[in-house]
């Protein structure tokens, strides 16, 4: 205590001020201002830390489902969300445990996407994993991604290095949104956080939903793949006028406003869990899991 008060009296300027470590730096405003849809963020080691991002109520994606890990979620993330390639294991998804190393490239996701980039050769779209970029990790499995309303990706990575080769038509171009000292560029085929869908397919289970979703020309816009039946006499679209958007998002609480001319099933791409229950107009409705994943509900006509 003598020692700090004799620096004191001696320093120009005293000694330096504590500093509160969740001042809100711009980039973070940036993102509490644009993120009206409440989208999901995806950042590397060099920027977001998710854990850090939940102290300013940013949901990233690394964070979302929190020490809790239900298996289908797990076995989504080893399956859709990690590289072919995982060299340097920067990249886990946080509290969910280790990362997981594949032996051999997808040819299923490569058959997805290589098309959407023609002037990349197909050794340097095998690469994009190869070094384990937030980006990259993202293009490899953008449609599932995508699923998860990851629509902000931050990084130190200059623009010209974190689209290079890539097309500026393609759905493979993140093009940048922010500068400064985060930069942050846009997914532009995130799909809406909560959206209904008309078409469906029926698995055995979770682990079979999941593996669905693979399938070539599979649209997860579209489309999506059940494990329990609907209600007798239920039945789905044709495909009207609808909309669907969360007006209120809490912990324990989501209030989705939705309309639609025909049957669909709503879906709310957040992770299912037992004890979720649902209610239309009031009255209760069942939540099913929806491709071996997320939340969804049957609207009636």
């Amino acid at each position: 205590f003598l020692s700090f008060l004799f620096l004191d009296t001696v320093a120009h300027q005293g000694l330096p001020q504590r500093y509160d470590p969740f001042t809100e730096p711009p980039y973070i405003k940036y993102l509490k201002n644009e993120n009206d849809g409440y989208w999901r963020v995806m950042g590397d080691t060099s920027a977001l830390m998710p854990n850090w991002a939940s102290a300013f109520e940013i949901s990233d994606l690394r964070y979302h489902v929190g020490m809790g890990v239900p298996f289908w979620y797990d076995y989504f993330r080893k399956n859709n969300l990690e590289s072919a390639i995982d060299n340097v294991p920067t990249f886990r998804h946080w509290f969910t445990g280790e990362s997981y190393t594949k032996t051999e490239p997808s040819i299923k996701h490569f058959e997805i996407k290589k098309d959407l980039c023609p002037s990349m050769s197909t050794s340097e779209f095998l690469n994009l994993g190869k070094y384990d970029r937030v980006e990259d990790r993202i293009r490899m499995q953008l449609p599932f991604y995508s699923l998860l309303g990851v629509k902000y990706i931050l990084t130190n990575t200059p623009e010209a290095d974190f689209n290079k080769n890539i097309e500026k038509e393609s759905s493979l171009y993140f093009p940048q949104i922010y500068g400064g000292e985060i930069n942050i560029f846009e997914n532009r085929s995130v799909l809406p956080r909560a959206f209904i869908v008309y078409d469906a397919k029926y698995a055995s289970s979770f682990l079979e939903a999941q593996d669905m979703l693979q399938e070539k020309g599979f649209d997860l816009r579209q489309k999506v793949v059940l494990e329990e039946k609907l209600p007798p006499n239920a039945f789905l679209g044709p495909e009207d006028k609808n909309s669907a958007f969360i007006s209120d998002y809490s912990y324990n609480k989501v209030t989705i406003k939705a309309e639609s001319d025909t049957p669909g099933i709503l879906v709310l791409s957040d992770v299912f869990y037992p004890g979720w229950s649902a209610k239309i107009d009031g009255k209760p409705a069942k939540v099913y899991r929806i491709d071996g994943l997320a939340r969804g509900v049957y609207l009636p006509a």
